[in-house]
């Protein structure tokens, strides 16, 4: 799996990635967590939307509704820091993997460009 053909599986695991040390290794509050999440996810969203191109809309969409969950949470939605991070890592994958069939990659498996 290369980084040129699956770009929104990259982000997606990027994400993950910083949520999870955001969430389990660094000692934020639960507010900040939350604020953290929304921060990555919107950030996955736009870079996965520029990467792919043409088929954008759908990853940043997506990205926006991860942000929505992670700025609920920061704002009272009754979820501690080990829930947002099963949740975002879960939605954030689920999100990644199905934009991934959604999408063409900007070079065939051989690496030649389209």
């Amino acid at each position: 799996m290369s980084l040129s053909r699956n770009p929104a599986v990259f982000v997606a695991l990027a994400a993950a990635i910083i949520q999870f040390v955001g969430d389990f290794v660094s000692p934020l509050t639960v507010d900040q967590v939350g604020v953290l999440n929304a921060t990555v996810v919107a950030i996955a969203g736009i870079v996965t939307a520029i990467w792919v191109k043409h088929d954008g809309l759908v990853a940043a969409l997506t990205g926006f509704a991860q942000s929505v969950i992670a700025l609920a949470v920061a704002f009272g939605w009754g979820a501690d820091a080990s829930q947002q991070a099963s949740i975002m890592a879960l939605v954030t994958t689920a999100i990644g993997l199905w934009v991934h069939t959604q999408v063409t990659a900007p070079v065939d498996a051989h690496g030649a460009r389209r």
